[in-house]
C-alpha cells in the first residue's frame, strides 16, 4: 500500500489498529508510481482495505499482495451479504463469483479519510462504529 498511497501517522495507526477488519481508508495516491490512472478511476485518492475474510486474504497474498475492486453492489443498493444476493444484483457485469458464505460483518466497512493533523472525515459508518476509531484517534493525541 505504501507504494501506492501516502500514509501519514495516524493512517498508519489505524491500520494497525483495525487491519484486518472492516475500515477503509482513503488515502492520497502516489504520482508516478507505474500503473494507469485509470485504474483508479482518474481519481488522486482510493480507498485501502485488508479485509479478515481467510478466502480474500489467500487471494490477495496469490495475486502478490495487491487487488483493485469495486463493492459488490450497485451503488446506493443494499450490499449484498451472500454471493447469491450479489449476483442479483450484478448479473452479468461480472464474470466470476466465489462463494465464501454469508459474510461475517452484515454491514459495509466502515470509510474514513485521515487528514494531516489527525482529524477525520467519516465518508461512512459501517461494521466498525466510528465511537470506537474516534477514541483510539483521541488517545493518539493525547
Amino acid at each position: 500500500m505504501e507504494e501506492l498511497a501516502i500514509l501519514n501517522d495516524y493512517a498508519r495507526a489505524l491500520a494497525e489498529k483495525f487491519w484486518p477488519g472492516p475500515l477503509t481508508i482513503v488515502l492520497p495516491l502516489r504520482k508516478n508510481t507505474g500503473l494507469s490512472s485509470l485504474l483508479f478511476g482518474g481519481e488522486e485518492e482510493n480507498g485501502f482495505r485488508i479485509p479478515q475474510n481467510p478466502i480474500a486474504q489467500a487471494l490477495i497474498k496469490g495475486s502478490g499482495g495487491v487487488i483493485t475492486g469495486t463493492s459488490a453492489n450497485i451503488s446506493g443498493r443494499k450490499p449484498p451479504i451472500t454471493a447469491q444476493e450479489a449476483v442479483q444484483q450484478l448479473g452479468e457485469s461480472v464474470d466470476l463469483v466465489l462463494d465464501g458464505g454469508e459474510t461475517f460483518y452484515k454491514q459495509p466497512s466502515t470509510v474514513v479519510k485521515v487528514l494531516k493533523d489527525g482529524s477525520l472525515v467519516i465518508i461512512r459508518e459501517g461494521a466498525l462504529k466510528i465511537e470506537h476509531i474516534m477514541k483510539f484517534i483521541k488517545s493518539l493525541l493525547a
